[in-house]
């Protein structure tokens, strides 16, 4: 015959004891995850066209120039100095809250100047350009190269910008948007110290042409860009 056993309630304490501790793990490896390795970060505006869309949901390598203590601003080892022609994600000067994401175009100690069709001169020596394309809006897609890497760039044809010159400080970056005529960058708001860094961008995930009506950090998955799912983002390497 049978016997039946009744559980003690330090049988059910110790299960709930359990899955409490998974949770606390598990919560503690997303974070650690996103804190050290990869984040996901959404574009919200056309300043890097030709290289980036609105709406590409991409991936950060954030301890490509370094990493920080988890849950501080502190760094641990870092920061490294970016390649000039990487594309970094960092946060504002304006607003530690806001991110942006733009491509490195100054080092520290470099000299910049750029002239009124927005084409770039680093050290007395200019970037070198060839015409790829253009289209009816009199948009202009350019390849720059910067004596290390090649990318896409894109001008306005008709638009002219004030000449700008500016010396890099140490320990900062002078930050460009691909889209050169409609990027609020460094030109603007100054040259980015290299704490503000959060990593180098290395993949779109995911895009689409609207986000969902109900919150704009969701993608609407009926309007799709399937060409770009998946895709590594190309930094002229």
């Amino acid at each position: 015959m049978s016997r039946l056993y009744r559980k003690s309630p330090d049988d059910k304490r110790g299960k709930w004891s359990d899955v409490f501790k998974a949770l606390v793990l598990i919560v503690v490896f997303y974070m650690g995850f996103r804190w050290i390795l990869f984040e996901p970060f959404v574009i919200p505006s056309g300043s890097m066209e030709q290289t980036l869309l609105i709406q590409d949901y991409v991936v950060v390598k954030k301890w490509a120039y370094g990493v920080r203590i988890p849950f501080t601003n502190q760094w641990l080892l870092g920061p490294e100095v970016p390649k000039r022609g990487d594309i970094v994600v960092f946060k504002s000067v304006d607003d530690s809250g806001h991110f942006l994401v733009k491509r490195v175009v100054g080092l520290p100690g470099d000299e910049i100047r750029v002239d009124e069709k927005g084409f770039v001169q680093v050290n007395d020596t200019p970037f070198v350009y060839q015409e790829l394309e253009s289209d009816d809006s009199g948009l202009r897609a350019f390849q720059e190269d910067n004596g290390e890497k090649r990318y896409r760039v894109q001008f306005s044809e008709g638009l002219r910008d004030s000449p700008f010159s500016a010396e890099v400080p140490e320990g900062h970056l002078f930050m460009m948007g691909d889209n050169r005529h409609f990027s609020a960058d460094s030109r603007s708001w100054g040259s980015l110290p290299l704490e503000r860094i959060m990593g180098k961008l290395v993949m779109i995930w995911i895009s689409c042409e609207e986000s969902e009506s109900y919150s704009s950090f969701l993608c609407a998955f009926k309007d799709l860009r399937t060409d770009r799912i998946f895709k590594w983002v190309d930094t002229g390497e």
